[in-house]
């Protein structure tokens, strides 16, 4: 027995020798496993952390998604490929910042020396940059939680300073095309959110691009139509070129981003086509509205490799049913607004009886204006130098629209005169007994227009045109500025004419031209 202790010894000894050797060899393995792991995340953590990265086409935009939390980046293929190390420069950078992963690679820096040389040297011949021009519009469903940042690192989001201002839901800039990255983060992960978003990069100029300017002038309203006039379009241009939209409700600070407006549109477009109207080229006649409700119309085009979002108008539809917007009537064309009506009839039928009247007087005028030689080239058998026949039937026929068509407005405007019992004029009797419509508030045909007659038909044809004290009984007037609205109301129908070359010209101004006019023509007579 006592043999066999030493042994025992020896043996236990040895066991636990090897207990310790194996808690030694797993110590060690734990250790490389945190290593090889400390690697791995050292490794993978930055392209994890890139969560998505996309390459755009020079000129073309996508769309895009992201969740809260996320970070979705962004470069040009075109870069990619100019440069001599593509995809292998994204992880150069990676290497670069990192230290551990500088020291699995012991000779990075010569290799990186070698790796760009060429690439330097085309630089150094070529110092012209090109630049880029970054679009993002967030489309929905809000831009308070999406961050975008240009810059040419790895992580721009990572540089507070190439954080790019979202104005309303659009952010836009400049930056050198080369090595250009965007990124577009959806902070507070917390919510859980999905957004959507454009974003397009070109070297020749942005692809979107937000007009200050207003780019609709308001024709008129009813209680379920609205009729918008371009101030911007060409009539020559191409018609698909223009788009419209028509929101209600919260933008949610999106007014400036075009996909956004597009989404939240109400209401449809019953017919988009050109027109010589006043100064707009386009119109655009919008149905299906609620009544006494308020709108933001926008306008926006696609010509050439650019979207264009014009400044919004704001609208309201009238609460009745009483008047009804028409617009493009064959002989009174500067027609465009709400009119008197009844019940049982559309619009194209409303128009016709209105334009028929019109055009019937106006008939009976071109008789009696034959009967004066105003388009002679004669000095003395002219009655005026510097009007002929045509401005006189331009001008009365303006004239002759607006007291034939009255235009008409809510009842309970602050605007307007309330027109009770018999209408101002024979020809408006005959639409109120065709129309079958009773009292209706008008906004009264601008003083303007009867004087432009007075200045452009013959002194001998006997036109005149009302004082102050019995104006207002048919007419309205502008304001000494030459504004023809006080604030959102319209102080009379101007048929949409540009009479800015009238701006602050008061009646007792054209009573003394009228009687000069007269002065004129008698001594070319005589």
């Amino acid at each position: 027995m006592r043999l066999l202790q030493p042994l025992e010894k020896h043996s236990a000894l040895k066991h636990r020798q090897s207990v310790l050797y194996s808690c030694t060899n797993i110590s060690r393995l734990l250790t490389i496993i945190i290593s090889i792991y400390t690697v791995i995340l050292a490794v993978f953590l930055p392209i994890a952390h890139c969560q998505q990265t996309f390459v755009l086409t020079d000129g073309i935009k996508t769309n895009g998604a992201i969740v809260s939390g996320n970070t979705n980046y962004y470069h040009l293929s075109a870069q990619l490929q100019s440069r001599s190390g593509g995809l292998e420069e994204v992880f150069a950078r990676a290497i670069d910042e990192n230290d551990e992963l500088r020291k699995l690679y012991p000779k990075w820096d010569s290799l990186k020396k070698s790796a760009f040389t060429s690439r330097s040297l085309v630089s150094r011949q070529n110092p012209s940059q090109k630049v880029a021009y970054v679009s993002v519009s967030i489309c929905s469903p809000t831009a308070d939680a999406i961050q975008v940042y240009v810059d040419s690192s790895q992580f721009p989001e990572k540089n507070q300073s190439a954080m790019i201002p979202i104005d309303e839901g659009a952010a836009l800039t400049i930056h050198p095309a080369d090595g250009l990255r965007v990124a577009i983060k959806a902070i507070d992960p917390t919510r859980k959110t999905n957004y959507t978003y454009e974003i397009g990069i070109s070297t020749a100029g942005y692809l979107y691009y937000f007009n200050d300017t207003e780019g609709f002038h308001l024709d008129d309203t009813d209680s379920a139509n609205a009729l918008l006039t371009t101030r911007v379009a060409d009539a020559t241009s191409n018609l698909d070129n223009y788009g419209a939209s028509l929101a209600t409700g919260s933008l949610n600070n999106l007014s400036r981003s075009l996909c956004a407006i597009k989404q939240l549109t109400v209401g449809n477009v019953l017919q988009r086509n050109a027109t010589n109207r006043g100064n707009g080229q386009v119109s655009f006649y919008f149905r299906e509205l609620n009544a006494r409700s308020q709108y933001v119309a926008f306008l926006y085009s696609n010509e050439g490799n650019t979207e264009t979002l014009w400044a919004p108008t704001f609208l309201q539809t009238k609460p009745v049913s009483g008047c009804t917007v028409i617009y493009n009537l064959p002989f009174c064309d500067k027609v465009a607004y709400a009119v008197p009506t009844g019940a049982g009839k559309t619009p194209n039928e409303i128009a016709a009886i209105y334009d028929n009247l019109a055009n019937n007087t106006f008939q009976n005028f071109t008789e009696n204006l034959r009967q004066f030689p105003c388009n002679e080239s004669s000095n003395q058998a002219s009655y005026s130098l510097v009007r002929n026949c045509d401005d006189c039937r331009a001008a009365y026929k303006d004239w002759l629209c607006a007291i034939t068509i009255p235009r008409c407005t809510d009842s309970n405007a602050v605007n307007g005169v309330l027109r009770q019992g018999r209408p101002r004029n024979v020809v408006i009797e005959q639409a109120q007994t065709t129309l079958n419509f009773g009292d209706y508030k008008e906004i009264s045909p601008c003083i303007d227009l009867c004087y432009n007659v007075v200045r452009s038909c013959p002194a001998l044809f006997g036109f005149g045109c009302p004082e102050n004290k019995t104006l207002f009984s048919s007419y309205g007037e502008r304001l000494k500025n030459g504004s023809f609205t006080n604030g959102t109301n319209l102080l009379c129908n101007p048929m949409d004419l540009d009479w800015s070359f009238t701006s602050g010209v008061n009646s007792l101004v054209w009573q003394w031209i009228t009687l000069f006019t007269i002065i004129v023509a008698v001594a070319m007579l005589l």
